[in-house]
């Protein structure tokens, strides 16, 4: 494997506080702000902002308020203070600096806080060096970057290399162990991405307007994703490493205005398209394990359903009682999972294919108490519309016909000619949240429950149908959220733990959440 650098972030960091300190205007004015001095309590101030390059002397004068008092001169004693997003704290600088010898302290901004931390110094120059236009444009250049292993003093400047690294962790035997499986499985990645490099591939036709911007991004998500996998990710082995020393020296490492981070565990590899094609034509051949092309006597059709021109619904359950054929509720209950991302197509919006901050979690789990569902919302569909005639559908016993679609269900050849196909999904989402001031794994279920309500026209072998009513939301809704400062990965054990928030089980929540639909159902949809 091809050896990668670290280059922590300092392109991204220069470059933001150099977009920060853009306007020479900003000087003098009052800024919000948070200090710490010698009580080590965070004040919340506001700060007369001054050019960055004062800012690194620790006896600076800083001219603040506190508490919506008058502004006063403040030297001394500030042991860290946050300003336009950045955080300054005393630091040792290893190398001679403008006015500074090697060594001494100053104040730096710090761009990683832990047990192996980050942060970056003003190297040279004062404001009167250059004009006030030049001054601006050249502060981000005279930032360097500094990275110090603080159990050992150990200090590298500018790049952390790999080798190096590695020999900082050595003390680790978790996070060792963590970076070698990193390393095999980027070498794999690699060593599979080598081989299909020489397949040809036919040309798709290049979309045009909205659709074509959609798929250019995804396509160059798709190539940073391919690039991103052949290499270690060194920034989640210094995040390991420092989550893995809070909890062995609890207390040792001093936060500035954030919290200790949490472990962060090696993603799966990603899938090739033929394996994800190969994984769902297996998850459609299993959902028709056990079934037939040809319907049992039980459920065969008992006459080509024909419906009768402007009927009503009523009418209509008569008509088909009364030809020896039935009404039906089906449940297609789906595992609790974290939803894939999601190719972007034409009816969905750029939010919809590229998903914010979600963990990707993989696992599935079902919740096999949610299959009382079907039976619960057979009775409620019957009471609403004062008939006991329709049943929950035993769906192993419904025949299926192969199609150019591949396989469906085949309701023609059975004796269900309306079907109710209630869906339920619950979609567990997973990120990381501030929440309390600190950072912690949240997570939640958004519970999507819809419903289609289908007449099926002709007799075997017929392909005519009839959408009576769709619902996309039959009761859904979003569970509280639970947290914890430890991460989580697997989905069962996640689910629970939201169960145990929400407090009641999950059955009677859908059952009242469904009452209004299905309400509206009939006194809307079905006449």
């Amino acid at each position: 494997m091809k050896n990668i650098i670290l280059y922590l972030c300092l392109a991204c960091s220069s470059a933001a506080i150099g977009q920060q300190y853009s306007d020479i205007g900003a000087i003098g004015t009052m800024k919000p702000g948070k200090m710490i001095f010698g009580d080590a309590k965070e004040h919340d101030v506001t700060i007369s902002y001054q050019m960055p390059e004062l800012f690194k002397n620790p006896q600076n004068k800083f001219i603040i308020s506190m508490d919506g008092g008058e502004p006063y001169a403040h030297s001394g004693g500030i042991e860290a203070f946050m300003v336009e997003g950045n955080t300054w704290a005393l630091r040792n600088v290893p190398v001679k600096t403008e006015g500074y010898a090697a060594g001494a302290r100053q104040f730096v901004i710090l761009t990683r806080q832990g047990a192996i931390e980050q942060y970056s110094y003003i190297y040279y120059g004062k404001p009167s060096d250059e004009s006030n236009m030049a001054y601006n444009n050249l502060f981000k250049n005279r930032l360097r970057i500094i990275n110090h292993k603080v159990s050992t003093n150990e200090f590298v400047e500018g790049v952390l290399t790999e080798e190096k690294l590695k020999e900082w962790i050595t003390d680790s035997p978790e996070v060792m162990e963590d970076f070698k499986k990193a390393e095999a499985q980027a070498n794999a990645e690699q060593e599979r991405q080598a081989k299909s490099a020489g397949a040809t591939k036919p040309e798709a036709p290049k979309k045009k307007g909205l659709m074509g911007a959609l798929e250019n991004a995804a396509n160059k998500d798709a190539e940073q994703k391919q690039a991103a996998a052949v290499n270690v990710d060194l920034n989640r082995i210094i995040n390991n490493y420092n989550a893995w020393y809070d909890q062995q020296h609890p207390g040792k490492i001093r936060y500035y205005f954030s919290s200790s981070t949490s472990w962060v565990p090696l993603s799966k590899p990603a899938k090739t398209q033929s394996e994800i094609k190969a994984e769902n034509a297996a998850r459609k051949e299993a959902l028709f394990a056990g079934r037939t092309a040809t319907p049992s006597p039980d459920v065969a059709s008992a006459k080509d359903n024909m419906p009768v021109k402007k009927e009503t619904f009523a009418a209509k359950m008569d008509r088909i009682k009364a030809d020896g054929n039935k009404i039906g509720v089906v449940l297609y209950l789906k595992p609790v999972m974290v939803p894939k991302a999601a190719a972007p197509s034409s009816s969905m919006m750029m939010s919809e294919a590229m998903p914010g901050n979600s963990i990707p979690i993989e696992g599935e789990y079902m919740d096999e108490s949610l299959q009382a569902l079907g039976e619960n919302f057979a009775a409620e569909i019957n009471a609403a519309l004062g008939t006991t005639d329709i049943e929950l559908i035993d769906i192993n016993k419904m025949p299926y016909r192969d199609s150019k679609f591949g396989r469906l269900d085949d309701w023609w050849a059975t004796k269900y000619k309306v079907v109710f196909a209630y869906t339920v999904d619950p979609r567990l989402k997973a990120s990381h949240e501030e929440i309390e001031g600190k950072q912690k794994f949240a997570a939640s279920l958004n519970m999507v429950n819809s419903l289609v309500v289908t007449e099926y026209i002709g007799g075997p072998g017929a392909t005519k149908q009839d959408f009576l009513a769709q619902i996309i939301n039959m009761g859904s809704f979003v569970t509280p959220t639970y947290a914890q400062d430890e991460d989580m990965a697997d989905v069962q054990e996640i689910y629970e733990k939201i169960l145990e928030k929400l407090g009641t089980p999950m059955v009677d929540k859908i059952n009242s959440e469904r009452a209004d639909a299905v309400t509206k159902l009939v006194e809307k949809k079905l006449k």
